[in-house]
């Protein structure tokens, strides 16, 4: 949500550099650890702490309060941005609109929205 909005104000050259520069660096990281992270079976950030730090309690604790802290700021900075979308385009307050959205959100998931991601 913030990009097409920073991009209406300052020019889409910018915004479309911006994003070469992000996925060329996200391939030449890739291409140097990818195989890496491939072979050592990790999915998340927890895995990755694990292998580095060993297994034990202090880093499992240390990354599931990481985890579900970054879980809570993205998902209520995205409903807030959807609640913001809705409220410029039909005049609903953002704060009538969250609720609804995290509805649906909540109901779309459990029908099976994230079925593709694994």
């Amino acid at each position: 949500m913030g990009q097409p909005g920073f991009a209406y104000s300052s020019g889409f050259t910018y915004v479309f550099w911006a994003a070469l520069s992000a996925t060329t660096i996200g391939i030449i990281l890739l291409s140097r650890f990818g195989a890496r992270l491939r072979a050592m079976n990790l999915m998340t950030i927890s895995d990755l702490a694990t292998a580095r730090f060993g297994n034990s309690r202090r880093v499992e604790v240390l990354m599931s309060v990481w985890q579900v802290s970054w879980g809570i700021f993205i998902i209520g900075m995205s409903l807030f941005g959807v609640s913001l979308i809705i409220e410029v385009i039909t005049g609903i307050s953002w704060a009538y609109s969250i609720g609804p959205i995290a509805i649906v959100t909540i109901l779309y998931t459990m029908t099976g929205g994230l079925k593709a991601s694994y």
